[in-house]
């Protein structure tokens, strides 16, 4: 039987809220060894400004998440997909790292840039220690206005792109809600 995981399938699904047309997500899997070209496929096609990620590539010992973006300064190149990533910075903070992100298209040798907001301090299956470094982390990703532009989605992902990053989602937009509600 083959692996659930073979081929180029990706756990990916557009998540909006009617009454709050702002705001649009993709929520999805972290990217697999055999799945990450596809992955920034994605994020070219749906021109996306922002990647959320919120697990670590290894979590209790076991892999969740292939390493899909380079170290500062280096670049990853994914043939499947014809997409090269470049990592132009980085800026660790105590409990999450933000990089600015290249996406060069190599067909036709267009590139985008984006940002990634990496937060790793939110275990699997559990809640993290300290709210405020979450929420800190939450209003650095609004402070750049990617969250406010539907017709680019944001990536959020955790290991299966549900609890995490589902939790995630819902703590944006009830404070998204409330600023409304102000």
């Amino acid at each position: 039987m083959e692996s659930a995981f073979a081929g180029d399938y990706i756990n990916a699904n557009f998540v909006s809220v009617k009454d709050f047309p702002s705001r649009r997500y993709i929520l999805t899997q972290g990217p697999l060894l055999q799945t990450a070209g596809h992955f920034w496929q994605m994020i070219w096609d749906q021109k996306c400004p922002v990647i959320i990620m919120l697990n670590r590539h290894t979590e209790k010992g076991t892999v969740k998440c292939f390493e899909y973006f380079p170290e500062h300064g280096e670049t990853l190149n994914f043939p499947d997909a014809d997409f090269s990533v470049t990592c132009a910075s980085d800026s660790p903070k105590r409990m999450y790292t933000v990089r600015s992100l290249k996406l060069t298209n190599v067909s036709t040798n267009e590139s985008r840039e984006l940002l990634h907001f990496h937060y790793t301090h939110w275990p699997d299956f559990g809640v993290p220690d300290y709210s405020g470094s979450m929420l800190n982390f939450l209003w650095d990703i609004r402070r750049t206005g990617a969250l406010d532009c539907p017709e680019r989605p944001c990536v959020v992902h955790c290991s299966a792109g549900v609890g995490r990053s589902g939790t995630f989602v819902l703590i944006d937009l009830a404070l998204a809600m409330m600023d409304f509600i102000d």
